[in-house]
């Protein structure tokens, strides 16, 4: 039989719904160096000094595309100062 023929049952690996260690491990080290730093103080401060750059990294948190089903209704305020 073909290795990845249709049907073929899973031969090793991790089972299904485990978590991926490596990935696991670099969110704990970076929560470590966050709380180290002054974690939400300090990132706070730093957001206001570099609102160009914490934009930047917060954009990239941000979904890129939307499903919508029904109606949508789009309001315009145009009292909104410039």
């Amino acid at each position: 039989m073909p290795k990845f023929e249709k049907g073929h049952k899973k031969v090793g690996g991790r089972t299904k719904g485990t978590k991926n260690k490596i990935g696991q491990d670099v969110k704990n080290s970076l929560l470590f160096v966050y709380e180290t730093i002054g974690g939400d103080k300090s990132f706070s401060n730093w957001a206001k000094e570099e609102k160009t750059e914490f934009y930047k990294m917060y954009s990239k948190l941000l979904p890129t595309e939307m499903e919508h089903t029904g109606d949508i209704q789009i309001i315009v305020n145009k009292n909104v100062d410039k």
